[in-house]
């Protein structure tokens, strides 16, 4: 839930993912046995790969101009 609210900004996204133990704590929890968590880990995941996705798309767009 903590992380859910800190992946809302930009740089809460990006210290999530520069930091080691909590990505290894997410991709530890993609497996766990209750749904409810993987659903939840699924959910963020999903909020941070659509910031980088277009972050990049934005980035590679603003370079070819």
């Amino acid at each position: 839930m903590a992380l859910e609210i800190i992946a809302r900004s930009a740089d809460g996204k990006e210290a999530i993912v520069t930091n080691d133990a909590l990505v290894d704590n997410l991709i530890n929890c993609v497996e766990d046995p209750l749904p409810e968590v993987r659903i939840k880990v699924a959910a963020l995941l999903e909020m941070i790969a659509r910031f980088w996705k277009n972050f990049f798309l934005y980035f590679i767009n603003h370079i070819n101009r």
